[in-house]
Order: structure tokens, then sequence, then C-alpha cells
């Protein structure tokens, strides 16, 4: 069946689609996550201008093609992501799976180094 979900490629827990409502429909979005580590991915980027409350179903269908497939930037994504938050090397790993912190660190780079600009501009205050 092509809506069926496969498990969490990161801890193989049950996968589920919905939308996420925001204060706003603009800032509302679709995605795919996972109900036991609670990763979550966007659809596709935020149509700041679309009027709807759901995307298409070619969306939706694309969206859970590229989640069965395990589709090579979710890990990527999710290692960004977690850095962003402030995740420790040991924390992203035990989501990404990797043996080593050395893709992690690769993949959490950019977003730690603009956690470090930020910060070093608001000292300059």
């Amino acid at each position: 069946m092509a809506d069926k979900l496969k498990p969490c490629p990161f801890c193989g827990g049950k996968a589920h689609d919905g939308r996420r409502e925001a204060y706003s429909v603009d800032s509302s979005f679709d995605f795919i996550g996972c109900e036991d580590c609670g990763c979550m991915f966007e659809y596709d980027e935020p149509k700041w201008n679309r009027r709807t409350n759901s995307l298409d179903n070619s969306s939706r269908l694309e969206s859970i093609a590229a989640w069965n497939r395990r589709t090579p930037d979710l890990i990527p994504r999710a290692a960004a992501e977690l850095a962003a938050l402030g995740c420790s090397d040991e924390l992203i790993q035990s989501v990404t799976g990797h043996s080593t912190t050395a893709m992690v660190v690769k993949y959490a780079g950019p977003e730690r180094q603009k956690a470090r600009a930020k910060e070093a501009q608001g000292r300059r205050k």
C-alpha cells in the first residue's frame, strides 16, 4: 500500500503523519513523525502564502515514499535540528545511529556555527 509508513528510521518506533496546527494557517504544517522518539519532518518547505488546511494528496504520498525509502537527508536533517536545540553529540548519536561521533560533528557543525555566531554577536551589545 502506497500510503503505509515504515517504522521510524531512528528508533524503529511507530510512524504517523499529521498536521501541526500553529497560531495561524500560514505557520501550520503537515508532517511525518515517530510516536516513540518524536522525530518529525515537514512534508515540504513552508509555503507562507498557502491558504489551505493541508497539502494535496500527491505531496503526502511523495513524502511517505521518501520516508519509507530512508531518504539520505533524513539523518543529517535530524542531526542538524538536534544540534540547533543544543543536544550533545552523544544524544544526537543515539538518534542517528552512528557508531562514532565523526558524522554527528559533520552534520551538526553548521548549526553549531550559527549558534556560536549568535552568541558572539550577543556579547557585542
